[in-house]
């Protein structure tokens, strides 16, 4: 049969004859028959499902579309992509062609470009000021939770903590500083710091009770036992460690780099062989610089106020998290931690957050 060659009316137009096309399609078999005979989907190019509807829709007949087509279409198959034609004009679910999907977003792109706005101009605003905001200059009136929502899931925004600096930080020296790093391998560098380690300090600030009850009391001394902790640092792990109870002096920060770090280190340009230290004036004088020398090593003061360029600072606190699951502690033990927590991955990290690495 030769299909018609007249133009298939508006879909406005053809609701009723559509229908009563489909329902002459109806062969009596049961849901689950029909869909039974439905499986496997024909799979035919959007060009050859479109000419199929629109057989259908000119009044051929089922089985004289397969014939024309070569085609195996159900009646399933074709009564799904003629109800897709009807509601969407196309016969292939096609979803780039959706301008949007599921729910209706609350606030178009103008209004999330303002709230990026306040927040660039504003790193530390609150929700609720975001919220006045809205309020105040786009009468926009939505909840808190709307609010998060946007943030976290559609701007990708996080909340963290401020970086904190000293306004007595000299910007022309941390240049410099950094001019020179440029110059030395991460893997030349060794960091060295003091930290002090007060039993109660690393003590466990939470507890489990039933709810509604309030945590036991635990008795705290005004003045707690303290270790003194002198690491340090290279990109490869642990370099050397001392660990003591009295306050450290001078002598005793000599003795550790005479008789403990520097057999470690390697002369200038190897690895390890670049020593650098804060700026504070126990690292000046006496003979630190000629311990260091002497070992044909170069040692490097960090700028003033700037921790943020010693990875080690922040291995100091990973450290104190990891003594908070020992419950005796000593300093054979505040050691083992030491070495333990002092990993080459965690400095790969460290050194990369100090800007030593890319």
């Amino acid at each position: 049969m030769t299909p018609s060659t007249t133009t298939p009316p508006q879909m406005d137009t053809v609701c009723s004859p559509h229908r009563s096309l489909l329902k002459n399609y109806n062969l009596g078999l049961p849901t689950s028959a029909a869909l039974f005979a439905s499986l496997p989907f024909p799979h035919l190019e959007k060009a050859a499902t479109y000419a199929v509807v629109r057989a259908a829709l000119e009044g051929l007949s089922l089985g004289n579309i397969n014939v024309m087509h070569g085609s195996s279409v159900s009646l399933d198959s074709l009564n799904r992509w003629s109800n897709l034609y009807e509601r969407t004009r196309f016969v292939v679910c096609d979803p780039a062609t959706y301008l949007t999907k599921g729910r209706p977003l609350l606030l178009n792109n103008e209004e999330c470009a303002f709230i990026v706005d306040l927040v660039t101009k504003k790193p530390t605003i609150y929700m609720s000021e975001i919220k006045d905001s809205l309020a105040a200059n786009l009468n926009i009136h939505i909840s808190l939770a709307t609010i998060w929502s946007e943030l976290h899931h559609r701007l990708h925004l996080s909340r963290k903590c401020i970086r904190k600096v000293s306004g007595r930080q000299n910007p022309g020296q941390r240049a410099k500083y950094m001019a020179l790093m440029a110059h030395y391998d991460p893997h030349m560098l060794v960091f060295a710091d003091k930290s002090g380690i007060c039993l109660n300090g690393i003590a466990r600030t939470q507890g489990w009770v039933p709810v509604g009850e309030r945590t036991p009391q635990v008795v705290t001394e005004r003045a707690t036992h303290k270790f003194n902790l002198i690491p340090v640092i290279a990109l490869s792990g642990l370099v050397a460690v001392m660990i003591q109870e009295e306050n450290v002096c001078r002598f005793d920060f000599e003795y550790f780099l005479e008789h403990i770090l520097v057999p470690s280190m390697n002369p200038f340009p190897g690895p390890r062989s670049v020593f650098i230290v804060d700026n504070a004036l126990f690292h000046h004088g006496g003979r630190i610089e000629d311990i260091i020398e002497d070992k044909c090593c170069r040692i490097v003061y960090l700028p003033a106020y700037s921790p943020d360029y010693n990875p080690i600072e922040k291995a100091f606190s990973v450290l104190k998290n990891t003594l908070r699951n020992c419950a005796e502690m000593d300093g054979e033990v505040i050691e083992a931690f030491v070495r333990f927590t002092f990993t080459p991955s965690l400095m790969y990290n460290l050194f990369r957050g100090s800007g030593y690495l890319e």
